[in-house]
């Protein structure tokens, strides 16, 4: 059987953009993952999707390792150096990085989407 780790569902792709708020999940780098219509974003597995890449886990099924839970969004320079020294950056490190950001960037909405319902309380 194909491997299947690399067929990620289009509302997984979705999902991952939408709560990245278009920057690379990397702390020191946050870069725009669309700029002027182009995508610079990869879509990167935490645990490698084929057992030749970094930090494969050989315990995961396929449809873990293309799960929303293994992956995350870096742009291209990110995913090259990440991947290039896996011992310098972990699972544990990466899925850290995804859950900040995440949270970051949905903090930022709530407070644009609530200065935005105070500004239409004062419209008559």
């Amino acid at each position: 059987m194909a491997n299947q780790a690399r067929n990620i569902t289009l509302n997984t792709i979705k999902k991952l953009y939408a709560l990245s708020g278009n920057r690379c999940a990397n702390p020191d780098c946050q870069r725009e993952l669309i700029q002027n219509g182009t995508q610079l974003g990869e879509i990167a597995h935490i645990c490698a999707a084929s057992p030749s890449g970094p930090r494969y886990d050989l315990s995961k099924t396929d449809d873990k390792r293309r799960d929303y839970a293994n992956l995350i969004l870096l742009c291209g320079d990110c995913n090259k150096i990440i991947d290039d020294n896996p011992d310098k950056y972990p699972v544990g490190l990466l899925r850290e990085w995804k859950q900040v950001h995440e949270s970051r960037c949905q903090d930022q909405f709530e407070k644009t989407q609530n200065a935005y319902l105070k500004r239409l309380e004062c419209c008559p």
